[in-house]
């Protein structure tokens, strides 16, 4: 993020959004506020600034953190955009995807086709899946799961 994206995003209220989700991230209570002022925050940003790393993959990150799942994936869905119109992932850092703490976003049933927009079982058919991931039936699937069944 450059300088001039942190300036917009501190101006816009984004010091006190952490603030706020940190919190949340240790009271579940604050959680709805939390996720509240993220979006407002969000959609108040200049798109350019909203789409670009690591804008997206902390929100991202920060909504999954929060059980926001429908808002993770809103923002989901904006990276697949920005890759579909550009035909190339540059903005986005998506290690961040593979956290423990992001486990809930890996296991929810639209996880799959995130990850077949943007291309990535080619890349496990050719190099083999995720650590901690075996691919079934077309589906990454985690080793345990797979292993209790």
């Amino acid at each position: 993020m450059s300088i001039r994206s942190t300036d917009t995003v501190r101006s816009a209220g984004g010091e006190d959004v952490v603030r706020l989700l940190y919190r949340a991230f240790g009271d579940p209570a604050s959680r709805a506020s939390a996720v509240a002022a993220l979006r407002t925050l969000y959609a108040g940003l200049d798109p350019r600034i909203a789409e670009s790393w690591p804008t997206a993959i902390l929100t991202l990150t920060w909504y999954a953190l929060l059980d926001a799942m429908d808002d993770a994936y809103a923002i989901a869905e904006r990276i697949v955009r920005q890759l579909e119109r550009s035909e190339r992932l540059i903005t986005i850092n998506l290690p961040a995807i593979w956290k423990p703490d992001l486990v809930a976003f890996r296991r929810d049933p639209r996880f799959h086709e995130f990850t077949n927009r943007l291309g990535l079982p080619e890349y496990w058919n050719a190099n083999g899946p995720p650590d901690g991931y075996a691919s079934k039936d077309g589906r990454l699937v985690e080793l345990e799961r797979v292993e209790n069944r």
